[in-house]
């Protein structure tokens, strides 16, 4: 961590301040494009090996809920991490609207794969980044899904998953994620029925909140970045949390979007900017933060009609923390 004398002792100064550069550090990569395949056949752990560069050789997936969905399947499948989940209506924690049946979800413990999140024990001095990246949802244009409809795949970052491994807890005190969302009929989707967004629930009392905007709106910008809505769309989805404050994110390769929320607001965030006045009333502050810090992967429907079966294809799943001043 480097430490910059900012004001000459002749000012006044030589105090010392911490500067932080700023950059990501990776700590784990799994690339799923060279592994072999896979079942995740049942609720369990599961051993899965890391590409070079990170910090460990391997990490345990915690696995929840397949037994909740009748037909779902997850495992690593001809290069890539396949959530095949069936019409059963299910929802991330039991959290949305359309139904109680909690989806599939993965888990991964941040403190196994980074010494700097293990020894943070108050999580005050790092930020937490999970990235994935993802095959398209369409092949040759928006006309030929290859996710059938009502769809969404969620990825990001989850504090205080330890008991909910075990059955302690139903969901997390708080997770961030973005997903992808396929809401058009098979066979007759339309730029205005696919998005991307984000998934919050922060909190006490427990919120759920969700930005989802469909991809028609960036059909209307200029080059690079109508590219949400060309060549399958969206390649990474990303979620940092830091306890206080989340982003979440969505690419291509030749443009970005990211929105920030509070963390520390009761309920769910405040998009774009955080309002301090919004705190006034609305339940206290958060539970304080820990390092119980998990990546997340969740594949779900999402919507109340069944349609069939639904697969979101992963080629890596990254995690990265950063330093936070």
């Amino acid at each position: 961590m480097p430490i910059a004398d900012v004001f000459a002792a002749a000012d006044g100064g030589g105090g010392t301040v911490i500067v932080s550069d700023g950059n990501k550090k990776l700590v784990a990569t799994i690339d799923f494009t060279t592994q072999p395949n896979q079942a995740f056949s049942a609720d369990g752990d599961y051993t899965i090996t890391t590409a070079a560069g990170s910090s460990v050789p391997s990490v345990t997936a915690k696995i929840k809920n397949i037994g909740n969905n009748a037909g779902c399947s997850i495992g690593i499948s001809g290069g890539r991490l396949v959530g095949n989940v069936p019409a059963t209506i299910n929802s991330m924690f039991g959290l949305a609207g359309w139904s109680t049946n909690h989806a599939p979800v993965m888990g991964i413990d941040i403190r196994t794969v980074s010494s700097d999140i293990l020894a943070d024990v108050n999580f005050n001095k790092w930020a937490v980044i999970v990235e994935a990246e993802i095959d398209g949802m369409w092949n040759t244009n928006i006309n030929t899904p290859i996710n059938s409809s009502l769809s969404q795949l969620n990825v990001g970052v989850a504090q205080g998953m330890t008991t909910y491994w075990t059955g302690g807890s139903t969901r997390p005190t708080r997770f961030i994620t973005s997903y992808v969302r396929s809401e058009g009929g098979v066979g007759s989707a339309t730029l205005s029925t696919y998005g991307n967004g984000i998934t919050d629930s922060i909190g006490s009392p427990a919120g759920f909140g969700a930005i989802f905007r469909n991809l028609n709106q960036y059909a209307l910008n200029t080059a690079p970045f109508n590219s949400f809505t060309q060549n399958g769309g969206t390649s990474k989805i990303s979620a940092l949390y830091s306890g206080f404050y989340a982003y979440h994110q969505y690419s291509t390769p030749t443009a970005t979007i990211r929105d920030y929320n509070n963390m520390q607001s009761a309920g769910t965030g405040t998009v774009e900017q955080w309002v301090p006045a919004n705190n006034a009333n609305a339940g206290g502050w958060n539970a304080t933060s820990t390092n119980d810090l998990w990546a997340l992967v969740s594949w779900g429907k999402t919507g109340n009609v069944n349609t069939g079966p639904t697969s979101w294809a992963m080629k890596k799943l990254n995690i990265y923390i950063i330093e936070r001043v």
